[in-house]
């Protein structure tokens, strides 16, 4: 399970790379592209919340054991971890390259 998790967050900081790297060739300005990836971020975060809405909603009393494991909830991890990564590099790594 440690490398689904760990590919969420790859998969977050791969699509935050190639974001910035199509914006900085079709010309975008610093300010288009914080638009962009704050909007992409927002868009992200509800999408993540309905996830974890729907799972603490749903068989929750049921022990970790007794819950089938099916790609859809391998999935769904990936992609709130991925929203994970595509929160931190974008100010860790991406704001000092827009500054220089």
């Amino acid at each position: 399970m440690s490398g689904t998790v760990y590919a969420g967050v790859g998969t977050g900081i791969m699509f935050a790379g190639v974001a910035c790297l199509v914006l900085l060739r079709t010309g975008a300005s610093s300010d288009t592209a914080w638009i962009v990836l704050g909007m992409t971020a927002v868009g992200v975060t509800i999408a993540v919340w309905r996830v974890l809405g729907d799972e603490s909603t749903s068989g929750s009393e049921r022990s970790p054991a007794d819950r089938p494991h099916d790609t859809v909830a391998n999935w769904r991890l990936v992609f709130c971890y991925g929203a994970f990564g595509l929160g931190y590099i974008i100010p860790a790594t991406f704001l000092p390259v827009m500054a220089k």
